[in-house]
């Protein structure tokens, strides 16, 4: 709930706040403040999201107070837990947690200090400069979408995954690890596809009266670290469960280390301006991916499948973005407009469902686990995309 309604107001808000901006812009004659306006919104989804995650909380708070209460009533041990244990134990546990955060968002402000710097040193006024670095926060607000869903996914293993390593059984361990990378690749391979090829119709789907051709670019660039990204995110929340704290922090120190370097080449040597930005961005990804993943398999010997997890996926990614593309491409000519973008990824989503299914990309015991299960399954089966069970 969090993560959606963050993704959804960053979005919005960031769109009307950019009209806003240019409105403003036009009477005070400052180019920036259509960008900044936008930029601005787009930090609105964090605290929305953050609200409502509180709200429901508190919700649960209430709703479940009553059996919390008799389940006090019935505690025969009498015991009180130090609050100054608890609360080190919170203390301990938030920490590590803070510190990847805050190395993940610190490459942000290293990005564009390192950006304006070197730019400027090469002649590009700081005004473009601006400019280009609101294109790229529009960049990461349709970025951080897949990823969101990438945080929760992870978030929501973390009990699991504590209690099967608490009881030392690794069967269930590793089903739960392979679970919740599985799921997590089967939303972010698709959506790397599709902002590769739909990357600037989605944009003007979005922000219909914005120049998106460099977002465009970026989006075709960044496709494959939206991947890595939604990776390293998932496998930072199995190694806290895991009790491997500080691991994340390390393994995003070194990438950051990484980042800061090639960022520098990509600029200074390449000179390939905001796209350096974007490409330094997967060096960062990629590291986390390799560290966490050899961090995971010392921790507990696992090692995950990537049939199911990572080829399958890709297949069904690339016809999908294929047929997509040529979706848009044949209604784009005729018709134009937003209609012809919402007609391409509704069939991106049909074909990507039907080809991963024909593949055995998911089993019919895995889609009853999904919320509305044997509705999905009594439809898959109508459509001969699941075979039939034989009993004999």
């Amino acid at each position: 709930i969090e993560q959606l309604l963050n993704a959804i107001v960053s979005v919005v808000s960031a769109a009307v706040l950019l009209e806003n901006g240019k409105q403003m812009a036009k009477v005070q004659g400052n180019n920036l403040l259509g960008p900044a306006y936008s930029a601005a919104g787009g930090t609105l989804g964090t605290v929305a999201g953050a609200l409502i995650g509180l709200l429901f909380l508190l919700f649960c708070y209430v709703a479940f107070r009553k059996p919390m209460m008799r389940q006090m009533k019935r505690d025969t041990s009498k015991e009180l837990d130090d609050y100054r244990a608890i609360f080190k134990i919170l203390i301990l546990t938030i920490a590590p947690i803070i510190l990847s955060t805050t190395i993940y968002n610190s490459a942000n402000v290293i990005d564009s200090a390192m950006f304006n710097k070197i730019m400027g040193a090469q002649g590009t006024s700081e005004a473009v400069c601006a400019e280009l670095l609101g294109k790229l926060g529009q960049y990461y607000t349709l970025f951080n979408v897949p990823l969101a869903v990438a945080s929760a996914l992870g978030s929501s293993v973390i009990p699991g995954l504590v209690s099967a390593a608490e009881n030392h059984d690794r069967r269930l361990l590793h089903n739960r690890i392979y679970t919740v990378i599985r799921y997590t690749m089967l939303i972010a391979i698709p959506s790397a596809f599709g902002f590769f090829a739909l990357g600037q119709p989605i944009m003007d789907f979005l922000w219909p009266n914005v120049d998106n051709v460099t977002q465009g670019i970026m989006l075709k660039i960044g496709a494959i670290s939206l991947v890595f990204y939604s990776l390293s995110t998932v496998t930072n929340t199995v190694l806290q469960g895991l009790d491997r704290m500080m691991e994340p922090v390390k393994n995003a120190m070194v990438s950051l280390i990484l980042h800061i370097v090639s960022l520098f080449i990509m600029l200074v040597m390449f000179k390939w301006g905001i796209y350096a930005l974007i490409g330094s961005k997967i060096v960062f990804s990629l590291c986390m991916c390799i560290m966490n993943a050899h961090d995971i398999r010392e921790a507990c010997g696992y090692l995950q499948e990537s049939r199911k997890t990572f080829v399958i996926p890709s297949i069904a990614g690339a016809v999908m973005a294929i047929l997509a593309w040529a979706v848009h491409f044949v209604l784009d000519t005729f018709i134009g407009g937003r209609i012809a973008t919402l007609i391409a990824l509704i069939v991106a989503v049909a074909v990507y469902a039907v080809v991963l299914l024909k593949m055995g990309g998911m089993s019919e015991k895995e889609l009853l686990g999904l919320p509305k299960g044997h509705q999905i399954v009594i439809v898959c089966k109508k459509c001969h995309l699941l075979k039939e069970r034989r009993y004999y």
